[in-house]
């Protein structure tokens, strides 16, 4: 009986020193106590995660700007659209919205996007854009009318 307690006894000790080394270690690494986010732990530097772009919808040989929704967005993602020229990064950019610009060419009709965490980084997002003649909602008017 004796020797039960002693050995109770020592496997406490024990799990409390571990405890303590680990405590002492995650200070000395500067590393953030877990929050908890979305019923999930966090220890902070959690991947991006887009939920959506929009619009979805956009006029050929006009600069449109895009904007991607999520959590933990970044500067310096990586964002594509099919024949979309100069894909620039817009400043003024939060961890819940990043805002891109291109200018859709060559042809009308579906074209695919994808979001990334960086350029060439890992897939986070695919969406289609419908790339029109002419702004949506805004009806041409035809020669004869004139």
């Amino acid at each position: 009986m004796r020797e039960e307690r002693k050995v109770k006894g020592r496997h406490r000790a024990a799990s409390k020193a571990f405890e303590f080394l680990l405590c002492a270690l995650f200070a000395g690494l500067g590393a953030a106590h877990p929050t908890t986010q979305n019923g999930r732990e966090d220890m902070g530097g959690s991947a991006p995660v887009v939920s959506g772009v929009t619009p979805l919808t956009a006029t050929l040989n006009q600069t449109t700007t895009f904007t991607v929704s999520g959590t933990g967005l970044t500067s310096g993602m990586g964002f594509f659209i099919a024949d979309c020229a100069g894909v620039t990064e817009l400043s003024g950019g939060s961890a819940t919205a990043r805002q891109f610009s291109c200018t859709p060419g060559s042809t009308t009709g579906q074209k695919t996007g994808q979001v990334k965490t960086a350029p060439g980084g890992t897939l986070l997002y695919s969406f289609t854009v419908n790339i029109q003649t002419s702004s949506p909602g805004v009806r041409e008017e035809s020669a004869a009318s004139r």
